[in-house]
């Protein structure tokens, strides 16, 4: 490619310009301003390229902006809230036991007086030693990582809401954990549903397990017509007040996934 430098004279401003032969395009290296100074090109072009992506690839970009969407959003409450419900079952059953308990209402952070005068560490080292220990994915990775969670003593490891970890996209942390774990240990998982992904792991993960599934004889009243209508999550709440104005009835109850979920159903209907 032929690039060639020349300097072109108008009436307002001399501008040095790039002439790319190939394809006949002009390109100003400068730019006059109005108060009759230069602006380079280079500088424009390099703010720009800053701004956009400003040292983060683009692909998180694009995910940061989908996160702001009506469904990025939904999921993000929906994954708080589902913190903060375990936050509350962590902060009762400190509560109960009498221990000085903060934090776990607003926040999915739990905080404890360590009884008994003993250190934090101390009680750590207590939990690791005499008493069995239940962790998040994320936490527990954190542990193994800084080698403050050993492995090598697990006797049994218990997998607990395998399929909700799964549609809370922790099924790749999950089988980084199985990883860690000592290949001479008792695994036991639960869970609700059977998905493919869960099935796959119970094949990877266990030797000869024993698969018990409890099942639940529902009978339907003939008198019960049963409809369902397929919508998205942002569309929900609209339909749901949409149906509550054209039919007729005594009583209805409504179901949500979370209670987050349910307090912003409530706050609709208050609203109509």
């Amino acid at each position: 490619m032929l690039i060639l430098l020349c300097e072109a004279e108008t009436s307002a401003t001399s501008i040095t310009l790039f002439v790319v032969s190939v394809e006949g395009l002009v390109v100003a290296r400068c730019f006059p301003l109005g108060d009759g100074g230069r602006v380079a090109l280079h500088d424009l072009w390099s703010r720009r390229q800053s701004t956009k992506f400003n040292g983060v690839s683009y692909i998180v970009q694009r995910g940061a902006e989908a996160a702001y969407g009506e469904a990025g959003r939904q999921q993000i409450r929906d994954l708080i809230a589902f913190y903060l419900d375990n936050a509350r079952i962590i902060r009762g059953a400190f509560t109960a036991m009498g221990l000085e308990v903060h934090g776990g209402i607003n926040a999915p952070y739990v905080w404890i007086k360590t009884p008994g005068g003993i250190s934090s560490w101390q009680f750590f080292d207590k939990l690791l030693t005499e008493a069995h220990v239940v962790g998040t994915p994320g936490r527990m990775m954190d542990h193994l990582r800084k080698g403050t969670l050993k492995t090598d003593k697990i006797k049994a490891l218990i997998l607990d809401e395998a399929d909700e970890m799964l549609s809370m996209v922790f099924i790749d942390d999950i089988e980084w954990i199985l990883e860690h774990m000592p290949e001479e240990r008792q695994t036991a998982l639960f869970s609700a549903t059977m998905p493919p992904p869960i099935r796959k792991i119970c094949d990877k993960y266990l030797r000869d397990p024993v698969e018990i599934t409890i099942k639940i004889k529902t009978s339907i009243s003939p008198n019960i017509r049963q409809r369902y209508l397929k919508r998205r999550n942002p569309e929900k709440p609209e339909t749901l007040v949409n149906i509550l104005e054209t039919e007729d009835y005594d009583a209805v109850l409504v179901f949500d996934k979370t209670k987050n979920g349910t307090l912003e159903v409530a706050e609709r209907l208050n609203l109509v």
